[in-house]
């Protein structure tokens, strides 16, 4: 997997000490599973100080927390309806809550990803376009009118749907994380609980085309929460 990071960096043109935040976040989004085994060296490289001081995403093993069932509507109501938190994390966190999506390929969703008319609002999570109801759409349509974090001239043209306070990057994955958190929302249970749910109504490879997210994940009437089963990630 280190050798396959390197690779995959020389074809972007970069070169390891030039690793920035989003190639980091586009290389754990952009790929099967497998690639989160790259963390060793990740971590390695940046104690060495061969790249900056980036953010690694945390691949752990064993049991997998979940949240119930009532818990996680819980979750979306407040996320839906309420107003605590900003536009931006409300909509992360809905992406997170009813689609299972991992914090580190929401950030990295462009406004492209996104079809807004008068009718409806699309998101492009994988190969389809796939409505959003009312009101995550209303949810959408806030956000995408008034995007934080563009109002400078080097981020007014950015096209990340999430834009960061760094010129160019996009929003870090960790402050999405730690705003949720903050609010209550556990998310790496609320992400498993999510897929959960999902597989119980369709085949997991529906999903998997639907939602670009792998396809191992275990039956609903199974009881394994191992890693090799269980989507996990942030």
């Amino acid at each position: 997997m280190a050798i396959s990071f390197l690779n995959w960096l020389n074809e972007r043109g970069t070169a390891l000490n030039e690793c920035s935040q989003h190639d980091i976040d586009a290389w754990y989004a952009g790929g099967r599973s497998t690639r989160q085994h790259a963390e060793r060296f990740l971590y390695w490289a940046r104690s060495n100080k061969l790249t900056p001081q980036l953010s690694i995403p945390r691949h752990t093993t064993g049991t997998y927390e979940l949240v119930g069932e009532d818990e996680r509507l819980h979750i979306i109501r407040a996320l839906l309806l309420q107003d605590d938190l900003p536009a931006v994390h409300r909509v992360a966190g809905c992406l997170l809550t009813l689609y299972g999506q991992s914090i580190t390929r929401i950030v990295a969703l462009t406004i492209d990803d996104v079809r807004a008319t008068n009718s409806a609002v699309s998101v492009k999570l994988a190969d389809t376009w796939v409505d959003r109801p009312d009101p995550i759409s209303h949810l959408l349509r806030e956000h995408l009118a008034k995007r934080p974090n563009t109002s400078t001239a080097s981020n007014a043209a950015l096209r990340w749907l999430f834009p960061g306070r760094m010129p160019g990057e996009h929003l870090d994955r960790q402050t999405v994380i730690d705003a949720l958190r903050h609010a209550g929302i556990p998310t790496r249970a609320v992400r498993n609980s999510t897929w959960q749910q999902l597989v119980r109504q369709a085949p997991p490879q529906v999903f998997s085309h639907r939602l670009a997210v792998s396809k191992q994940y275990p039956h609903p009437a199974s009881n394994c929460h191992t890693k090799e089963h269980l989507v996990t990630g942030y």
